[in-house]
């Protein structure tokens, strides 16, 4: 009978240890990429809650338009706005990919003033050309 199974047992032993020991530290590494991806998903589904707890539930119109902004900014990669900010996004009437620039709004105030003196519209209109 030779001893070459009980030779090589140690060293299988070992090498199984070995192995098992590596895959219990995958295992807990992914367990903690899990529970950061777990906590993640919970701090965007709490915002998306605090979003949607906004609007009038009987208001079909602010829930649609809070269902474009949250799309919008889940395109864009952008984080969900906190509660007072849809609050002022649902007053707006805009959608924030929509809200022009300084430049966008100050030439279409100006469009709109009927009343202003021409050289106060000139001086008005200098910074936005150039």
């Amino acid at each position: 009978m030779s001893d070459f199974p009980l030779k090589t047992a140690p060293k299988a032993v070992e090498a199984i240890s070995s192995e098992l020991g590596n895959r219990l530290k995958e295992l807990l590494e992914s367990k903690h990429i899990y529970q950061r991806i777990r906590v993640d998903a919970e701090k965007v589904l709490n915002a998306v809650r605090g979003a949607l707890a906004v609007p009038d539930p009987t208001d079909l119109k602010a829930q649609i338009r809070l269902g474009d902004i949250i799309a919008d900014v889940v395109k864009s990669g952008e984080p969900i706005p906190e509660p007072d900010a849809v609050r002022q996004l649902l007053n707006l009437d805009m959608i924030p990919n929509d809200l022009p620039n300084v430049a966008e709004y100050l030439t279409r105030w100006l469009k709109g003033r009927k009343k202003i003196k021409a050289g106060t519209r000139r001086s008005y209109e200098a910074p936005l050309s150039s």
